[in-house]
């Protein structure tokens, strides 16, 4: 079935058309990402370091797509600079974020004269930035809720939420 203009009944150009496997694979970047977080903390059962390299390798690749516009060469050089602190410093799960960053800046400054590096790049650029969000969540929650083995109060009634409306009758009891 041909998509058309509203209210026009012409078709779309192509260029028009959504760019749902784009869209697809960096959700899905995003979620292997997200789930690193499990095999790679050792929260809730002991790490695994195979499964959460595999889940952030595969989500660097899913973000293959992405297009990032980076800085000029000397502030990416500056950037990756003023990351290898964080690197160096931050433990491992979490400096896993600032290491993707430096790789794909720094792919970023080397000049090859191909463009897959470019893009692997880019990849890594926007792996590490979600990482890194994902890293400073997860220590704020961590930290939050490391003296209480309940979750806070408005977490209890948002997740109590979100169970209702997938149907399910479910009830809460919290702060």
């Amino acid at each position: 079935m041909t998509q058309t203009r509203m209210g026009t009944g012409k078709p779309l150009a192509a260029s028009h058309l959504p760019k749902r496997d784009s869209m697809t694979r960096t959700w899905m970047g995003v979620g292997l990402l997200s789930v690193s977080w499990l095999f790679g903390l050792g929260l809730y059962r002991p790490e695994n370091w195979f499964c959460a390299t595999a889940a952030v390798g595969l989500g660097t690749l899913s973000l293959w797509s992405s297009r990032l516009r980076l800085p000029s060469r000397p502030r990416c050089l500056l950037a990756l600079l003023l990351l290898l602190p964080a690197v160096w410093i931050l433990p491992l799960p979490f400096n896993v974020g600032p290491l993707l960053l430096s790789v794909g800046l720094g792919l970023a400054i080397v000049p090859i004269p191909r463009r897959w590096p470019r893009r692997l790049g880019n990849a890594a650029v926007a792996a590490g930035a979600v990482l890194l969000a994902q890293a400073a969540a997860l220590w704020a929650y961590a930290g939050l809720t490391a003296r209480g083995h309940d979750l806070p109060g408005p977490l209890v009634s948002l997740l109590g939420l979100v169970v209702r409306l997938t149907g399910v009758e479910a009830a809460v009891d919290g702060p």
